[in-house]
């Protein structure tokens, strides 16, 4: 028997140096082109000098382009700022509510529901009083409407605390907590 010598091929080293040169870079540039915006563009809707927090945000689905966000503000005492897009946070609609108007005058915790119908539902607190406010806005929260003041319960009734829990219902249920 005469054993063969292993021999040497240079294809598949040339073969793997083109790839690397050649192959790679152009599936790297067409997954490149399948990316949409890698880095999304922070945007300042309000443009004021004060600060916003306790923001809530909206997307209206009847019209995914409608979105909603009311925050806190610093200033003035009673107020929240609003603002309302139809173009996807394009462009802008800014004001401030509950300023006194005909939401009262409210101070924060901001908080929007839209239902399957569009309806968008806006709850907040008052600066004064024992009352959660409930407002409707059937034009994409262009306008509110105050449509109702749920009072708050009491924090104690005689020495006993009342728990706080809420319920997947179709109705709105809040139950005081000590905390």
């Amino acid at each position: 028997m005469n054993p063969q010598k292993p021999t040497f091929s240079l294809f598949a080293p040339v073969a793997l140096v083109a790839c690397l040169f050649f192959v790679t870079p152009l599936i790297a540039g067409a997954a490149q082109s399948f990316r949409r915006d890698p880095v999304p563009t922070n945007v300042d809707v309000s443009q004021r000098s004060g600060k916003e927090s306790e923001e809530t945000v909206a997307v209206n689905p009847t019209n995914r382009n409608n979105i909603v966000i009311v925050t806190d503000v610093d200033f003035p005492a009673a107020g929240m700022f609003a603002a309302v897009s139809f173009d996807g946070g394009v462009n802008w609609a800014t004001r401030l509510i509950g300023n006194n108007d005909n939401l009262g005058a409210a101070c924060c915790d901001p908080s929007l529901s839209v239902d399957q119908f569009g309806n968008l539902f806006l709850t907040y607190l008052y600066n004064v009083g024992n009352f959660v406010p409930i407002a409707l806005s059937t034009d994409g929260g262009l306008n509110f409407n105050l449509i109702t003041n749920i009072e708050k319960p009491p924090k104690k009734i005689g020495q006993q605390n009342i728990p706080m829990s809420f319920e997947r219902r179709r109705c709105l249920n809040a139950y005081r907590s000590p905390a």
